[in-house]
């Protein structure tokens, strides 16, 4: 890792997770002044945690568990990857979050089993 602004660059799925589990200003401020960086937070145990206002935009959420966690204000986009996520208890999820995984989660099976025609 390179460290910047006391605020240290994560390289690893362990290093963005503790990042955003420590603090999601601090994820946010790297994702900003990082913008090239996909987060790695595949199979993430975010349970419970209050990740209100998380810049998520691109990231590999892949098996990450939400469950119980605060998704208040949220930010991410077409390219955040939400297959396989637990949201179980989550609470403020956006609509569109929903949407959005149940596409993708489609979109994946489609890419593996042929369409029966």
């Amino acid at each position: 890792m390179t460290e910047e602004a006391s605020i240290q660059v994560p390289s690893s799925n362990e290093e963005w997770v503790e990042l955003l589990r420590r603090s999601v200003p601090e994820f946010n401020k790297v994702r900003k002044e990082h913008p090239e960086l996909i987060p790695d937070l595949f199979r993430a145990n975010l349970r419970g945690l209050n990740i209100s206002g998380a810049n998520l935009e691109g990231a590999y959420l892949f098996g990450a568990s939400l469950c119980g966690a605060n998704l208040s204000g949220v930010v991410f986009n077409k390219n955040t990857f939400l297959v396989g996520i637990n949201l179980g208890c989550a609470t403020n999820v956006p609509e569109e979050f929903f949407d959005q995984m149940v596409r993708q989660t489609r979109e994946s099976i489609e890419s593996i089993v042929p369409a029966n025609k």
